[in-house]
């Protein structure tokens, strides 16, 4: 379907940007903390965004099967691009919070419409629209640690969020443009409008498999976010790299993370299919990932490398728990409902990760945050047995 392409592609565009004014404020973290921020409220300005996008994601996935999905992303990306213009003005954390609070909300406007607009492609299709737009997110996530470092050398860390603000006004204008005419052209939009009006009873027999697939994903937000989040800062303070030099090398991280995805996209395609199993074999691969950052030996190359391969195994897990089993419920009228709730989920753990880590790190040390890995990894891989177990 050409149409079909092109209104993937643009979806992988727009997420890619949704990743430089969203990720930007992770990757100049360590830079806050060295400019006379105090390191637990540079956290809580992470932490509030994590929340308020986590929360905003069950509005978002509600209002997505009720109201025009493309409309809805419009308006997401629109102010996210103005909450990353005005932080640059902001003189306090509290202002910080509030901003990027904001801008959290305006992040969660658009994976559930997204996976709502999307899931009017054929499974295969769907399932490849939803890895390159997953991909999407890691190039974007790649533009951040590469941007970010230039801009620290020539100029402050505000112009960071100037640019990404542009980079968002750029993509708001592009997708109020093209996204119209796409949908007109497509031969599915009348159906995509009668099914948000005409909808069923929520599957219940999914239900317990949903809670297995809930707690799998907070154990993947837990590791995935805080993982990328704080390898620049651990490089930073334990091996004293320059914050420019730190957040460099962390760039492995979403460069794996997009090998992650494409590889289990094929083996999701042509060998398994079937996510449950698929996120559970994710999970141990983790789990001996997390054990060798655990053994003396791991300097700061094998830390960057096997922390790369964490976050790649759990973007994998994300987009066979948070894009393909909220398919099942596509004939129910009730997709981007649950893919607002399950991202969410993520979201769970991306907040208990970014202040969990930073207090473990403050009172116990960075061994001991390390450690937490591998355990998180098994607890995932459990609930994801349990979720095959129960299918």
């Amino acid at each position: 379907m050409k149409e079909g392409r092109k209104l993937a592609f643009m979806c992988a565009i727009a997420y890619f940007v949704s990743y430089l004014t969203r990720h930007n404020f992770a990757a100049v973290l360590a830079e806050l903390i060295d400019s006379g921020i105090a390191s637990d409220m540079a956290a809580l300005v992470t932490t509030v965004g994590f929340i308020s996008y986590g929360g905003g994601q069950l509005i978002s996935g509600v209002l997505g099967d009720r109201l025009p999905p493309e409309k809805l992303i419009l308006a997401g990306l629109f102010t996210t691009s103005l909450m990353n213009g005005l932080l640059p003005f902001c003189q306090s954390a509290i202002a910080m919070c509030v901003v990027w609070g904001f801008n959290g909300l305006a992040q969660a406007m658009l994976w559930p419409p997204m996976v709502r607009l999307l899931s009017v492609l054929d499974s295969r299709e769907y399932n490849r629209a939803c890895a390159n737009v997953t991909v999407g997110s890691g190039v974007g996530t790649i533009g951040v640690y590469c941007l970010v470092p230039l801009i620290l050398v020539i100029s402050q860390w505000q112009t960071v969020f100037f640019v990404c603000a542009a980079a968002g006004l750029l993509m708001t204008i592009i997708w109020g443009i093209r996204i119209p005419n796409i949908l007109k052209k497509m031969e599915k939009t009348e159906e995509t409008k009668k099914e948000t009006v005409e909808r069923d009873v929520f599957p219940k027999h999914l239900i317990p498999t949903t809670i297995f697939v809930m707690f799998g994903i907070i154990a993947q937000g837990i590791l995935r976010d805080g993982v990328t989040t704080w390898t620049p800062v651990y490089l930073n303070q334990v091996y004293h790299f320059e914050t420019a030099l730190s957040i460099l090398i962390s760039v492995t991280i979403p460069i794996l993370s997009i090998v992650g995805v494409k590889v289990t996209s094929k083996i999701y395609n042509d060998k398994i299919q079937n996510e449950y199993q698929c996120a559970f074999l994710l999970f141990g691969l983790a789990v001996l990932c997390g054990g060798i950052l655990v053994l003396p030996f791991s300097g700061p190359i094998i830390f960057a490398l096997f922390a790369a391969l964490i976050t790649a195994c759990m973007h994998g897990i994300n987009i066979m728990l948070i894009t393909v089993f909220p398919r099942r419920f596509k004939e129910s009228g009730w997709i981007s409902t649950m893919a607002g709730l399950l991202n969410a989920c993520t979201y769970v753990g991306s907040t208990i990760a970014t202040s969990g880590f930073e207090r473990i790190s403050s009172q116990y040390g960075w061994n001991w945050v390390v450690a937490l890995w591998p355990m998180v990894a098994i607890v995932g891989a459990i609930f994801c047995f349990g979720a095959y177990k129960r299918k």
